[in-house]
């Protein structure tokens, strides 16, 4: 009886054991290591043992498909230089295979394969491997007239000629610059957001097409006037605090009831005059509206170039993009642009927070409140759905930093504050800063 009696023991504990230790890793990733030059199209596969909630394929830095399962899956696909068509052949539970089709030897890079698991355990895993396509040596267009140097709010200048019944179409690291599709000058201002790497530069690409075809393409760098240290935290980042946080959400909620100015200095209106002639009204909202339609423009941009700039390889370059996305919605309620990109915005700083450096943990972590309020009640129950386990993980992770973990504690509350119904989410959090105050009131005692 006791050996039967053991014997069930061991079985269960092997179990246990067993489901504890469930591996969470990619198991292959089929990716040809040679296309040949008559063939225009490959299969990839990635094949995993995993409970996931996030799949992303990129090539190089970019990302060019993201598949999330769950009881509604849903598949996106980015462009991407080198690869006419992205085609899902199935995704499921335990691969997810992919039709690469009107390859070019653009095509040719180290293509990866990213799994991750957003809520606890938080997990991740990724595999790459590099692809040649092999083919006949393109024409190259003609491209000159970019300067070497740039800095900010430099204009950016760029000419290329190619073939007559040709389409021009211009990349800045690897994306197109959809405006310019069909032009053969490129133009467009100078960002620090868009010079990655160390020394920070950007790449300027001029591809032509002929039939929907990529025929050739051609492409020259130039850098940063103003070089720093990579490592260098921004001087704005540094400057985060708990009261700062709160002081600029209140800010913006003052901006978003308001509307019309997102500053005295924005409206050109100087508050000490007590001007009040009908006409002098009618001018001054004239000018006013004239400056606040550039500003608004303007702010705009920056805001779609910073949240391209997340993708940069560099952590300070993100870290970076983060800081000056904050800055520009501090200014201006830009709702209509967030929304847009909220998808991605929520992918960004849940990534930032779970694998990004101290720097870069702290950026996303100040961020989180700003964009909820910015994104609009239809969205920001979606996005703080999303970044909430990760500000959890990174306030309970006694490795992180103390400075990264109160900015998530702070951030955590001022979500519950301003955007909580729920009284259960609500809980969940105090009982967070319950666990974190326990630990380190028993550890002062101790040592006590």
């Amino acid at each position: 009886m006791r050996t039967a009696h053991g014997y069930a023991l061991a079985l269960l504990c092997a179990c246990a054991s067993t489901a504890a230790a469930r591996s969470f890793n990619i198991t292959s990733l089929v990716i040809p290591p040679v296309v040949p030059s008559d063939q225009s199209e490959v299969e990839i596969e990635c094949r995993y043992d995993a409970n996931f909630t996030l799949l992303n394929w990129f090539k190089g830095p970019n990302e060019f498909f993201r598949y999330k399962p769950g009881s509604a899956p849903s598949t996106r696909s980015f462009p991407i230089l080198g690869i006419g068509r992205v085609e899902l052949i199935t995704c499921g539970p335990v691969a997810c295979r992919l039709r690469l089709g009107g390859l070019t030897e653009e095509a040719s890079g180290l293509y990866r394969c990213d799994i991750e698991r957003d809520v606890p355990p938080y997990q991740f895993a990724s595999q790459k491997a590099f692809m040649v396509v092999d083919g006949h040596e393109h024409r190259r267009p003609l491209l000159e007239g970019l300067e070497k140097e740039f800095g900010e709010g430099d204009e950016m200048k760029a000419y290329c000629r190619g073939a007559p019944d040709s389409e021009l179409r211009w990349y800045v690291n690897g994306r197109e610059e959809e405006e310019m599709r069909g032009s053969a000058n490129f133009r467009r201002n100078s960002s620090r957001l868009i010079f990655q790497g160390i020394p920070p530069t950007v790449t300027v690409q001029c591809a032509e097409f002929r039939f929907g075809r990529l025929s050739g393409s051609k492409e020259v760098k130039a850098k940063w006037k103003e070089l720093r240290d990579c490592d260098e935290t921004p001087q704005e980042q540094r400057n985060f605090s708990p009261l700062s946080v709160t002081l600029n959400l209140l800010i913006l909620i003052y901006h978003k009831r308001t509307e019309v100015y997102s500053s005295d200095e924005d409206a050109g209106i100087d508050m000490g005059d007590n001007y009040s002639e009908t006409s002098g009204q009618s001018d001054m909202k004239s000018t006013h509206d004239d400056a606040d339609n550039e500003l608004q423009e303007k702010l705009e941009d920056k805001v779609v170039e910073a949240i391209d700039a997340l993708s940069a390889r560099s952590n300070a370059a993100r870290a970076a993009a983060l800081v000056s996305l904050r800055a520009v919605l501090q200014r201006r309620h830009l709702s209509h642009v967030l929304a847009n990109h909220r998808a991605t915005l929520a992918d960004h700083v849940t990534r930032m927070l779970r694998r990004g450096k101290d720097g870069e943990r702290r950026a996303a972590a100040a961020i989180a409140p700003t964009l909820a309020l910015q994104i609009g009640d239809d969205f920001a129950e979606e996005f703080i759905r999303e970044v909430r386990p990760a500000l959890t993980a990174v306030a309970t992770d006694k490795t992180a930093s103390l400075d990264c973990r109160t900015e998530c504690c702070s951030s955590l509350a001022i979500l519950c504050y301003l955007l909580e119904d729920d009284l259960a989410e609500i809980l969940e959090v105090l009982r967070v800063y319950e666990t974190i105050f326990s630990g380190s009131y028993l550890k002062v005692f101790i040592n006590y």
